[in-house]
């Protein structure tokens, strides 16, 4: 089943509207319908199973049909590691998610070459929503 990151998915919705990236992305790169059935996660354990309701241009509405509150998985894996330069980023990102990473731990050396700051922040937040 198709799986979309809604940070602001909540206990109590029944019909929510996506915009943005994610509506882009369940309606264009997915080329999900009207009818079809997909997931909704907000990262901190909330599911919702939810049907496509209606499609428009900047728009898309779902109808959850159900709610699940996941338990955190144990033991948390926290990754410490010095941040490798270029693309290697984006891998170790989306290995480490898809194993189970809970925490990364950047650790800054003597002769680290990649300092994080924030807009890397964003990037490495979207490759590990992207790897979910």
């Amino acid at each position: 089943m198709n799986c979309f990151y809604f940070p602001q998915l909540i206990n109590s919705n029944r019909i929510i509207d996506l915009q943005g990236d994610e509506m882009r992305h369940i309606a264009g790169a997915r080329r999900l319908k009207v009818g079809d059935k997909l997931l909704l996660f907000n990262g901190k354990g909330l599911v919702a199973n939810a049907v496509i309701t209606s499609i428009m241009k900047l728009k898309l509405s779902v109808r959850v049909t159900q709610i699940t509150q996941l338990t955190p998985p144990l033991p948390r894996i926290a990754v410490a590691t010095a941040i490798p330069k270029g693309d290697r980023v984006s891998t170790l990102l989306d290995m480490c998610t898809q194993l189970g990473m809970s925490d990364l731990i950047p650790l800054m050396s003597e002769r680290s070459v990649v300092e994080v700051n924030t807009k890397k922040y964003e990037r490495f937040s979207r490759i590990c929503i992207n790897a979910c």
